[in-house]
C-alpha cells in the first residue's frame, strides 16, 4: 500500500474510534467501506486525507441525503430501507465534494462572530467601568460638597455651633 492509503486508513480508523456516534452500526459500516474503498482507490485515499473531511461529517452528509431521499409521504420519522449502493455512492460523493471553500467560509464567519462577540464584551466592560467611575466621581463630589458646607458653617460669623 502507498503512504496515502496507509495514512487514510489510519485517519478513518482513528475517526471511527473517536466518533460522536460511538458504537454505531452505521459509523462502523461507513468506516469499513471507506477503508476498503481507500485501499483500492488511491485517489479516494488522498481525498479522505483532506483536513476538512471527517467520518462524522460524512455521516452527517449521508443522513442529510437520506432525508432528501425519503419520499415526503413517509414523513421525517420514516424508517425505510436504503440500497447500499446508494449510501456508498453518497460516501464517495462526500469525499469528492470540493468543500474546502465552504469550510473556509464557515471558519471565516465563525471568526467574525467571535470577533464581534469579543468587541461586545469589551464595550460592555468599558461601559461598566465608566459607570463605576461616574459613581465614584459622584460620591467624591458629594463628599467634597458636604465638606465645603461644613467649612462654610465654621467660617460663618453669624452662626454659633454648639457641637
Amino acid at each position: 500500500m502507498s503512504e496515502a492509503v496507509d495514512a487514510a486508513v489510519k485517519k478513518i480508523t482513528t475517526e471511527e474510534e473517536n466518533s460522536k456516534q460511538k458504537n454505531s452500526y452505521m459509523t462502523e459500516s461507513i468506516a469499513d467501506y471507506v477503508i476498503e474503498a481507500c485501499q483500492s482507490d488511491e485517489v479516494l485515499a488522498k481525498l479522505a486525507l483532506q483536513e476538512q473531511k471527517t467520518l462524522d461529517k460524512c455521516i452527517a452528509y449521508i443522513t442529510q441525503k437520506a432525508k432528501e431521499y425519503i419520499p415526503k409521504e413517509h414523513g421525517n420519522t420514516a424508517c425505510i430501507p436504503m440500497p447500499a449502493d446508494t449510501v456508498y455512492g453518497w460516501v464517495r460523493e462526500y469525499y469528492n465534494l470540493d468543500d474546502a471553500a465552504i469550510e473556509a467560509e464557515k471558519k471565516r464567519k465563525q471568526e467574525e462572530a467571535d470577533k464581534r462577540a469579543a468587541e461586545e464584551r469589551a464595550k460592555a466592560e468599558e461601559s461598566r467601568k465608566k459607570a463605576e467611575a461616574d459613581k465614584k466621581k459622584t460620591e467624591a463630589e458629594k463628599k467634597a460638597q458636604k465638606a465645603a458646607q461644613k467649612e462654610a458653617k465654621k467660617q460663618d460669623p453669624g452662626q454659633i455651633s454648639f457641637f
